[in-house]
């Protein structure tokens, strides 16, 4: 369903049809399953972001003020999933918002730059496949502590005691806040998918 619907946002086929389900088909079912609750709304932004920016679409263009409102809706709407969750400790709105928005980076370009998202290597005389000693097979890019530290630097927190103070508490709210994600992703397909069987 994942695949199927990440292809009809970014379709620019909205041709109908009695007979076989149409990425408008699936348009319209992801447009009606957000109705129930948040996690599904915040489920259907982040597609929405995902797919747009992957595939460069028209909806992409920095300064676009739709896509940039999407990306704040769904930065917002994570932090405030996350606001009062039991396992995390408190942290300030400005804080959480540039969390939100980090973790929100890292799910969008999760695919591992030196092999595509493969896993694998070819070598340069295409005689043997070996696996990507980046992301050892895992298809997943990996981001470093260093990556993190440059990111909340720039929004504002100080570099040199951020690691000491408030490291361990924004790791525990990014790993809250990316299974999130996850959540909200698999609510927004399998409303989907409900919503297409009932009509």
């Amino acid at each position: 369903m994942k695949e199927r619907a990440q292809r009809a946002m970014g379709s620019s086929d909205l041709g109908w049809s009695e007979v076989t389900m149409k990425d408008v088909d699936i348009l319209t079912a992801m447009g009606w399953s957000d109705r129930h609750s948040d996690l599904e709304a915040l489920g259907g932004m982040l597609l929405l972001i995902k797919t747009a920016t992957r595939s460069r679409s028209l909806f992409y263009i920095p300064g676009n003020d739709v896509y940039q409102a999407t990306v704040t809706g769904a930065r917002d709407a994570l932090s405030e999933l996350c606001r009062n969750h039991q396992d995390v400790k408190p942290i300030r709105r400005n804080r959480r918002d540039v969390l939100a928005g980090l973790v929100i980076t890292e799910w969008i370009h999760d695919a591992c730059p030196d092999c595509t998202g493969a896993g694998e290597i070819k070598r340069e005389d295409n005689s043997v496949v070996i696996t990507c000693p980046a992301c050892k097979g895992g298809k997943k890019r990996r981001y470093s502590d260093y990556e993190r530290m440059e990111v909340l630097a720039a929004g504002g927190e100080p570099t040199p005691g951020l690691k000491a103070k408030y490291y361990a508490t924004f790791e525990r709210a990014m790993m809250v806040m990316a299974g999130t994600i996850g959540l909200a992703e698999r609510a927004k397909l399998r409303a989907t998918a409900e919503m297409l069987e009932r009509y």
